[in-house]
């Protein structure tokens, strides 16, 4: 049965900056079909789940009238096609729902958005892997954002300026995240240096004929 699977990692019990507005905890799930030099959670995209969804929802109980949502997170939570049954039940608590996800499984995204009220969607190259997924989204009438990690080692600027005229094209109206890269202690590729920080000039000129927000962060 779905909620015995094991195949989440750990929670985080309360944060006030992953969901904008909205005290929640975090939930991670295990497991990830990309393999980003940067990604600084190689333990969830290697490791194996720990727990199942028993405890997580014990969890959640203990968090109704608490807490007002919940994240789901990785790794990538849209590997796992039991996430559909959990997100129901998560809603089925009242806890507003937000999805961090890369985008690289939209049937999955497309049966969650229901139930969903905020995605978080990464945008990184080649796009075509994310580009139904942000139709999805573009379509979606409740909020989301489109983010892109930066590493100046894995990712010129005029790449990054490419993602950002790319989203200009489909009609994106909503916030563009961009996440200069941040150095931790472990990483996908132990061999990845340092990165330069976009430099003021070239945060300015990102902003040049872009229709919505960009945030640096």
């Amino acid at each position: 049965m779905w909620r015995h699977k094991k195949i989440f990692d750990s929670i985080t019990p309360f944060t006030l900056l992953d969901f904008e507005g909205c005290p929640a905890c975090i939930v991670w799930l295990s497991g990830c079909n990309l393999r980003c030099p940067y990604c600084y959670n190689p333990e969830l995209v290697f490791g194996e789940g720990k727990f199942s969804f028993d405890e997580v929802e014990k969890f959640l109980q203990s968090r109704v009238g608490l807490l007002e949502g919940v994240v789901l997170c990785g790794g990538e939570p849209t590997i796992h096609k039991e996430l559909k049954e959990v997100v129901q039940r998560i809603k089925e608590l009242g806890f507003r729902i937000k999805l961090d996800t890369n985008g690289t499984y939209p049937k999955r995204l497309e049966e969650l958005l229901p139930f969903l009220d905020f995605v978080a969607l990464d945008l990184k190259n080649p796009i075509e892997k994310i580009e139904i997924s942000l139709e999805l989204l573009l379509k979606w009438d409740k909020e989301y954002e489109v983010r892109t990690t930066y590493h100046s080692d894995l990712m010129s600027f005029k790449e990054l300026k490419s993602l950002g005229e790319y989203l200009n094209s489909k009609g994106y109206k909503k916030k563009y995240a961009i996440q200069n890269f941040v150095e931790n202690q472990t990483y996908i590729d132990p061999n990845l240096k340092s990165s330069i920080p976009l430099q003021k000039e070239q945060q300015e000129f990102l902003t040049q004929k872009i229709d919505f927000e960009i945030e640096i962060r």
